[in-house]
């Protein structure tokens, strides 16, 4: 069977961070999967990342976006995204969702962890 999301591939055995694709049940976003980068070391493992940013160097990379690139997604799956409303939603409207948010500056991380969290 075809993994739904990055938490179904962890429970296949696949145990290694990176971007691998998914066939999520929804098909209201014009195709039947898409890649995402799944985090299967923190907190347990298995989490679907929406978004990685770095320094910002560049604000235009992250802020100045339309409409239209928020929700097709926009960066490299490699480095830093936003995977694209769309995409989110396709993740999020499947089943019951946890979001966890890290955030890291220079000598300080911390996170927050929201039990319920989908796109409409």
């Amino acid at each position: 069977q075809k993994p739904v999301d990055c938490a179904e591939i962890f429970e296949n055995g696949f145990r290694k961070s990176g971007i691998y694709q998914v066939y999520p049940k929804s098909k209201n976003i014009g195709c039947s999967s898409f890649k995402v980068y799944c985090d299967k070391e923190t907190d347990g493992g298995g989490w679907s990342v929406i978004q990685r940013r770095g320094d910002l160097k560049r604000p235009i990379d992250y802020f100045y976006k339309t409409w239209k690139q928020f929700k097709e997604g926009f960066g490299s799956l490699r480095r830093d995204f936003w995977l694209g409303n769309d995409f989110i939603h396709a993740l999020t409207f499947q089943k019951r969702y946890s979001a966890r948010f890290d955030l890291v500056t220079d000598n300080e991380t911390a996170h927050a962890h929201y039990n319920y969290f989908w796109i409409e």
